[in-house]
C-alpha cells in the first residue's frame, strides 16, 4: 500500500519467525487478506496484544450497535488518537457499511455530522474519551435521546478499548501502514 517504516525495536515477523502463540492469528490474517498486515506482523512480538485485540474486536463486532455506528466509534478514535492507518482502513469500511463520503470526512475532521443518530455515537465516544469515562448524566441522556440504550453506551466503551489497544500498539511499533 505505502512505504513502511522500519522499527528498531519491533521485528516484522513472518509466519515462521513469530512466537508460536502468535502464529494462529497471523495465519488467520494471511488467509483473510492474502498477506500479514504490518501491524499484526509487529504486534506478534507480544501474543497477548494480538489475542487481546482480536477478542476485543470480536466482542465489539458482536454488539447491538449497527455496523455503521461501530465505524463511527472507530473513525472517532482514529481522529482522536491520530492513526493514519485507522483513518484509511475505517474510512473504507464505513463506506462499505453505507457511510457517505461527507459523513466520513466530517468524522475525520471532528465536525458536525448529518445523521442525528450517528452524531449521538460520535458524541458519546468523544465525551467518554474527554472525561476518561466519567460521562455525565446529561451526556448519557443525550445518547439515550438518540434512541440508544444503556447497553449500547457500554458497548461504545468496548470499541474504545479495542481501538485504543490497536492504535497505541500500532504507533509504538511504527506500523501504521498496511504493507
Amino acid at each position: 500500500m505505502t512505504e513502511t517504516t522500519d522499527s528498531r525495536f519491533f521485528p516484522t515477523h513472518t509466519l515462521e519467525s513469530a512466537p508460536s502463540a502468535s502464529r494462529k492469528r497471523l495465519q488467520a490474517a494471511q488467509a483473510q487478506f492474502g498477506f500479514v498486515p504490518l501491524p499484526l506482523a509487529r504486534h506478534a512480538s507480544a501474543p497477548s496484544v494480538l489475542e487481546g485485540f482480536a477478542l476485543l474486536h470480536e466482542q465489539f463486532e458482536a454488539t447491538s450497535l449497527s455496523p455503521l455506528a461501530r465505524e463511527v466509534v472507530a473513525l472517532t478514535m482514529a481522529r482522536r488518537l491520530d492513526c493514519k492507518l485507522c483513518r484509511a482502513l475505517h474510512s473504507q469500511l464505513a463506506r462499505a457499511r453505507g457511510a457517505t463520503p461527507e459523513l466520513v470526512e466530517a468524522l475525520l475532521r471532528g465536525e458536525a455530522i448529518p445523521s442525528r443518530e450517528l452524531a449521538g455515537v460520535a458524541r458519546l465516544t468523544e465525551r467518554t474519551l474527554d472525561t476518561h469515562g466519567a460521562v455525565g448524566d446529561s451526556d448519557l441522556k443525550e445518547f439515550f435521546d438518540h434512541g440508544y440504550t444503556a447497553q449500547q453506551a457500554l458497548e461504545v466503551v468496548v470499541g474504545i478499548a479495542a481501538y485504543t489497544l490497536s492504535i497505541l500498539a500500532n504507533r509504538m511499533t511504527q506500523s501504521e501502514m498496511i504493507r
